[in-house]
């Protein structure tokens, strides 16, 4: 496909006082640019109106389609674009003398039903930006200054917060400044700050879009901070657009963002645990590459080779297990207590095995069997991160339907010499042995502590040092702060909390404790229970 590109740098009154109304495209993602980040561009400008040098903001890249010749839609560069437009909104209201600053954030129609539109207009569906630019471009001073007086924390659009943020910063500056000097920097500012627009034509609006999207994808691989889920989406959006489903591929979008909204996870995340089942289908057992390598690179790519509706609708599936796993880990269960214990593992590689085989068989019979596998693989193992390479034979063990055939022990032979000094899955391994000892799950997340903790180990005498993070050192705490009253706690120990004194005879309970406990803990991670 042959490009029709062209790039020139161009002034803020080039960009804005023209013909043209810049379409922020639905499948962009919402206004996201931080107090800091505007502000840096705020001091930015100040130092480059200062020392009376030309300043550049960055690239955009736009698609400009032959059938809307005058509304080129911004595929990159949508989060300067927009901060641009509120520099200009907030310099009409501050000087209003200059009239010719409104024509940068309006323009000016034909229609004889609409008389002008806001020179930026933001189409994001899933997001209240459009109706926040709306409003904002019809905000007079009256209006903004009585925001002002208002609490700002409570306001939740990031884009009317900045666009305040960026009046009374504009404001403060002002004051006590001559007309003059005001006018004077209105004209560096439109004159003397540069933007670099990459524009790529089409005949339509579709092909131009897809033109663009593949700039946009270039620019943004070679180190721009882009995430990996904008790509993902640009090229599921463009998939969907080839086969004329647009408006379906954004309701999915809008499904599978807001789910990982309330499970509390980033699409990157959920990305991450699909990775991990298409891994395992194909019996991938080696290094993982990138994300964005995994799924866009190559010819077997996964959003290369699969039409956008497969992708999303796994993706919706891996959701519901997530889903699933996080209200049965609050349950009162046996099955929600092997997922408390593998959720305070150090690193996430339990649940991407987790993940993936409620993906192929649900709760089955043999899903508490599984977790119990799984705890014992990775209790053993340790907290290093060299687990992930038996993960991966786990997940490809799934797949292929030998993992109910195998056991722990098939993975990994615990050492009981070293369970005693893994100081980094310490809670969990006594919430483990507290599990195995009681047999009674616990309410909520539980809460574990030491016996003997000094504030700091560094001038503790070398026998209790070496005490501190062995497994006889922990207990369970209720939320009053006094010890929960069961077997487990009075099983080797027979103490209150609150009265507590290191001591030899604590330090000798301490000891007898741990050797007491060890050989159960050993017992069940070598499946010899």
């Amino acid at each position: 496909m042959a490009l029709s590109l062209t790039a020139e740098q161009k002034n803020i009154s080039s960009l804005f006082y023209n013909e043209d109304q810049y379409i922020i495209p639905e499948f962009q993602r919402p206004y996201c640019w931080t107090y800091d980040t505007c502000y840096q561009l705020y001091t930015d400008i100040m130092t480059y109106y200062y020392a009376q040098e030309d300043f550049f903001v960055g690239n955009i890249v736009m698609a400009r389609s032959d059938d809307h010749q005058n509304k080129p839609q911004i595929v990159d560069g949508q989060q300067r674009m927009i901060t641009l437009w509120l520099w200009m909104k907030s310099l009409t209201l501050l000087v209003p003398a200059m009239g010719k600053l409104k024509e940068g954030v309006s323009l000016q129609t034909w229609d004889e039903d609409e008389h002008d539109v806001s020179k930026v207009k933001s189409s994001v569906i899933d997001s209240s930006d459009p109706e926040q630019m709306d409003s904002i471009w019809k905000m007079d001073a009256v209006q903004v200054e009585e925001l002002l007086s208002q609490n700002q924390k409570k306001i939740e659009s990031q884009v009317l917060r900045n666009f305040l943020d960026i009046y009374s910063w504009l404001k403060d500056s002002f004051t006590y400044v001559a007309e003059e000097e005001k006018r004077k920097f209105i004209k560096f500012f439109i004159y003397k700050v540069y933007l670099l627009p990459i524009e790529l034509r089409g005949k339509t609006e579709d092909e131009a879009n897809e033109r663009a999207l593949m700039i946009f994808e270039t620019i943004n691989n070679r180190g721009q901070n882009l995430e990996d889920a904008d790509i993902f989406k640009a090229k599921l959006y463009n998939k969907a657009v080839s086969v004329g489903k647009k408006t379906d591929f954004l309701n999915r979008w809008i499904r599978i963002k807001d789910e990982c909204e309330s499970l509390d996870i980033t699409i990157e995340d959920l990305f991450k645990y699909y990775s991990h089942i298409l891994r395992g289908k194909k019996g991938i057992t080696t290094f993982e590459t990138s994300l964005r390598d995994f799924f866009t690179k190559g010819p077997n790519a996964p959003i290369i080779v699969s039409d956008y509706e497969r992708v999303t609708d796994e993706l919706a599936h891996v959701l519901d297990v997530l889903q699933i796993i996080n209200e049965d880990a609050e349950k009162i269960s046996d099955l929600g207590m092997w997922l408390k214990i593998l959720k305070m593992y150090s690193n996430k590689f339990p649940m991407f095995a987790i993940v993936s085989y409620l993906y192929k068989y649900g709760k089955d019979e043999e899903y508490v069997e599984f977790l119990k596998l799984l705890t014992r693989v990775c209790y053993s193992y340790g907290p290093s991160t060299t687990v992930k390479f038996t993960i991966y034979n786990i997940i490809a063990d799934i797949f292929s339907e030998v993992i109910k055939k195998k056991k722990s022990v098939d993975y990994f032979m615990p050492n009981l010499e070293s369970l005693n000094t893994r100081y980094h899955l310490k809670k969990g391994l006594f919430l483990l042995t507290y599990y195995i000892v009681v047999k009674q799950p616990v309410i909520g997340t539980p809460s574990v502590v030491k016996i003997l903790r000094p504030g700091k180990t560094t001038n503790v005498d070398e026998t209790i040092r070496n005490l501190i993070f062995q497994l006889g050192n922990f207990f369970i705490i209720d939320k009053v702060g006094d010890t929960v009253e069961n077997d487990y706690n009075r099983l080797f120990f027979d103490f209150k909390y609150k009265n507590i004194k290191c001591g030899d005879d604590l330090l000798s309970m301490v000891k007898e404790r741990t050797q007491k406990l060890l050989p159960i803990l050993y017992d069940f991670l070598a499946d010899k229970q």
